[in-house]
């Protein structure tokens, strides 16, 4: 506290100990301007602080001198290691744009400063409430920009938060009045879907691309019957085998051969969850017409797909004719056995009290005989 230790310059670095002392310096008119020394001297001259000092005086700068800012921002904090861009730069960013219009090249720097955090508390407690708010503005850009750069930070998504706060406020998308969100919408459930709890899958999320499957749009129909055949797996056997044949038959009638055939390709990529049954009865009898389609892609990707059911249905007959052939087997012996078994005979019995007819097995011919001739002696008698 005393004054003789401002002359102490240990703790200084040595690249402002010159500058430093020119701050104290006795006479006043020959010190060092404060703010030339923290201008000019090197120390202080790095990208890190030009960054710091423009977010703190970002809402006193015009709408192009913070655009061209945004858009430099990912090159100049290239350098910076990550724990530097997730405690100083990024909170700046959302402090600086947390009360005004966030504009497409503002949210794209912040974006990229996203994808570089490891966080995940950090980003859930921070960016997230941030990505939530703006996923209800009605900016064009502002949602393309977060459903297109959704690679961006879906790793740092965990699925709870998805159920709670990301879906929910994602699906008016699906319903979006440009079709240029709808379709992007699609492409990124691709990644979003796996993360998402199987329930809401089947409950919510088909209800919407069922939908979709009807939208004006040839593209938004055929990526939307795409997504159905990558999620299938995240489904449930149970709710596949219910739904995905109707699913991919019910566009092989389409206007556009490019939705035709995403309905083909889906049926060949989730052959397992058909049985023989719903093969021979639905799908051949649904597929074999597009055989003569006169789009060529969609004819020759018919004629596959019935080939790989053909080849299912093969191998289905000859377990068939196995269980055939053992049955023919348990038959042949049955009747032999019956044949080899010696066959019952009735007899009449008879005393010399009465004549009551009963039943009794065949005897020695001899033995029959002999009491033939003894019934005869006791007539004559």
């Amino acid at each position: 506290t005393e004054v003789s230790q401002l002359r102490e310059l240990g703790a200084i670095p040595q690249v402002l100990t010159q500058d430093y002392q020119r701050l104290l310096g006795s006479q006043p008119s020959k010190r060092l301007n404060p703010a030339h020394f923290l201008k000019k001297n090197p120390f202080y001259n790095t990208k890190l602080n030009d960054v710091v000092v423009f977010l703190e005086s970002l809402i006193l700068k015009d709408e192009p001198e913070r655009n061209r800012f945004f858009r430099g921002l990912k090159q100049a904090t290239r350098s910076l290691p990550g724990f530097v861009i997730q405690r100083k730069v990024l909170p700046g960013c959302l402090a600086a744009v947390e009360f005004g219009n966030v504009s497409s090249s503002a949210l794209e720097a912040i974006l990229d400063l996203v994808e570089n955090t490891r966080d995940e508390q950090f980003f859930e407690a921070s960016i997230l409430p941030f990505i939530v708010k703006l996923l209800s503005s009605q900016d064009f850009f502002v949602r393309m920009m977060l459903i297109s750069s959704i690679h961006k930070y879906i790793r740092l998504l965990s699925s709870s938060a998805i159920e709670s706060k990301f879906y929910p406020g994602l699906q008016s998308y699906f319903k979006d009045a440009d079709p240029r969100i709808r379709d992007q919408t699609i492409k990124c459930m691709s990644l979003v879907a796996p993360k998402m709890n199987q329930k809401t899958l089947n409950s919510s999320l088909l209800q919407h691309l069922a939908q979709l499957q009807r939208d004006p749009e040839a593209a938004i129909r055929t990526n939307t019957t795409v997504l159905i055949s990558k999620i299938s797996t995240h489904l449930g056997e149970a709710s596949c085998k219910r739904i995905l044949l109707n699913a991919f038959t019910r566009v092989l009638n389409d206007p556009a051969p490019s939705v035709r055939n995403a309905g083909i390709l889906a049926l060949k990529e989730t052959a397992q969850y058909y049985s023989e049954e719903d093969i021979a009865k639905r799908l051949i009898p649904t597929l074999a017409p597009c055989v003569t389609d006169p789009d060529p892609s969609v004819s020759v990707s018919s004629f596959q797909c019935l080939q790989t059911n053909f080849d299912k249905l093969k191998d289905y007959l000859k377990q068939r004719e196995k269980e055939l052939a053992e049955m023919r087997a348990q038959q042949a012996q049955a009747q032999a056995q019956k044949a080899q078994s010696p066959a019952p005979t009735h007899a009449i019995a008879s005393s010399s009290g009465g004549g009551a007819v009963g039943t009794s097995y065949a005897r020695p011919a001899a033995e029959q005989q002999g009491a033939l001739n003894a019934m005869a002696l006791e007539s004559a008698a």
